[in-house]
């Protein structure tokens, strides 16, 4: 049991938000077991990266399906990008979401009730923490920047499909030098490689597939650094 509970706090700490309690829980333990227990190899990166995928889901909303006789005809697909608002905006544990909930209801109707200014209220408590006002801006911008897709009974997969546009319009607009980011992994082993004699940037790009000679010595570069920072 300590062996899990240590692997879920590295879970934690080193999964982006947005991976955190995705797919299986029983996926994100076996890789991180073997992350534990063995080295990666420099240059099977991609494939040591590929242990335990996730299995496809599916989608079912309130309705759970039941096990003996699963609709195997609905959609499937690696960890669906889709919450309600409720998951948005509830904590994880689900007694401090009610305490917040309480103290919320409270605190809003005594604002109501009594005529208190919350403008001057936020000046007050700024007093003690002089980074509020920061912190919650900075909370706002990062919640501005996910965007979610609400689907009723009234909404078509056109209206979907447009509002993915939208999105990824608006995503594309922003900031942004033009180009994809680098793999990563496919750098870190270009580099490993790369010390070998016989690898030459034109290998490298073939193996990889990345166009040129030019690109290939990029990745080098680029894994080469990761390691130096490491």
């Amino acid at each position: 049991m300590h062996w899990w509970v240590d692997l879920r706090g590295i879970q934690q700490q080193v999964l982006p938000e947005k991976y955190r309690d995705r797919g299986a829980l029983g996926d994100w333990n076996r890789f991180f077991a073997v992350c534990v227990l063995y080295d990666p190899p420099e240059t099977e990166l991609l494939a040591f990266a590929a242990f335990s995928d996730p299995e496809p889901e599916g989608f079912y909303g309130s309705r759970v399906p039941e096990e003996a006789d699963p609709d195997e005809s609905s959609p499937h697909m690696l960890t669906p990008p889709i919450k309600t608002l409720q998951e948005l905006t509830e904590s994880k544990d689900w007694a401090l979401d009610c305490i917040i909930y309480y103290y919320m209801e409270q605190l809003r109707s005594k604002v109501t009730s009594s005529g208190i200014d919350p403008y001057q209220l936020l000046i007050e408590l700024e007093k003690d923490d002089p980074g509020l006002r920061e912190s919650y801006l900075q909370k706002v911008e990062r919640d501005e920047a996910r965007y979610f897709i609400e689907v009723d009974e009234r909404t078509t997969k056109d209206d979907v499909y447009s509002a993915f546009r939208m999105i990824r319009a608006a995503q594309e607009a922003g900031p942004s030098d033009g180009r994809p980011k680098r793999n990563q992994l496919v750098a870190l082993e270009c580099a490993a490689l790369y010390e070998l004699p016989e690898w030459t940037y034109k290998k490298l790009a073939e193996r990889y597939d990345l166009g040129s000679k030019d690109t290939a010595k990029r990745y080098v570069e680029e894994g080469q650094k990761i390691r130096e920072e490491d």
